[in-house]
């Protein structure tokens, strides 16, 4: 991506730093100018206790409480994984890409009538509930943060859309792109949207996207952050060439 060119990173700040310093690696500038900020919420009591711990993001991690430290935790992604680790869980355990690739390894890993504690945002895309119930396994949802919308865009991030420095957008939510799409029009910068690549994490993602005219919107291959950075950069290639 030559020039001034800019990468939009629309998640929190601290998941897209990460992907900031992924897509420096392939000479990719990026500007980090998050839709949402994260704002924990009040861990509730455990009024039953859990036989495991599913967390599908990493923002769910300060909900793990030491003295649950010798329970298996599910995690959806690596970097919740490592956090998971980080405060003293020696058990973690993943699956393939997204929540519903970590669905087999819970109904692996639990006999029928485990107990399962579900640590989730505010917000969520899919609840496992209705699908564990089936195999038997008794899951509780528990709200441990909230991810609050953006009313405006910052002054850099008008400043960079204004000059047609973004030349790409990467939406890993479907609430994301929602947002994002919401205050392009209200801040009278549909029109931009025409000269931007929009990069989204599923289908269902792309389609929240489809709210914008965008120069093109492409779905990554896999629902994972390196699978993002991948689609990111090869398209950046093929345009450059």
């Amino acid at each position: 991506m030559s020039g001034g060119s800019r990468i939009w990173l629309t998640r929190p700040e601290a998941d897209s730093h990460a992907i900031a310093e992924a897509l420096a690696e392939h000479g990719i500038l990026s500007i980090i100018d998050p839709v949402i900020t994260i704002e924990p919420l009040p861990v509730p009591t455990l009024t039953t206790p859990p036989d495991a711990l599913l967390l599908t993001s990493r923002h769910a991690a300060h909900a793990l409480a030491p003295e649950l430290a010798m329970l298996p935790v599910f995690c959806v992604g690596q970097a919740t994984a490592a956090i998971a680790r980080e405060r003293g869980f020696s058990e973690v355990l993943t699956g393939i890409g997204d929540l519903m690739g970590l669905l087999p390894v819970v109904r692996d890993r639990l006999a029928p009538g485990s107990q399962l504690a579900y640590y989730s945002g505010e917000d969520i895309q899919f609840d496992p509930t209705s699908l564990l119930a089936m195999q038997g396994i008794h899951c509780t949802r528990h709200i441990v943060y909230r991810a609050a919308a953006q009313g405006s865009f910052t002054p850099g991030l008008r400043m960079h859309l204004s000059s047609g420095e973004i030349r790409g957008v990467v939406f890993f939510s479907a609430r994301t792109a929602r947002i994002a799409c919401g205050l392009l029009k209200e801040e009278e910068f549909t029109q931009a949207a025409e000269s931007i690549d929009a990069y989204c994490l599923s289908l269902a993602v792309s389609e929240a996207a489809s709210m914008l005219p965008w120069r093109s919107v492409l779905v990554s291959p896999a629902p994972t952050r390196d699978a993002m950075v991948a689609l990111v950069s090869q398209h950046a290639r093929a345009i450059a060439s």
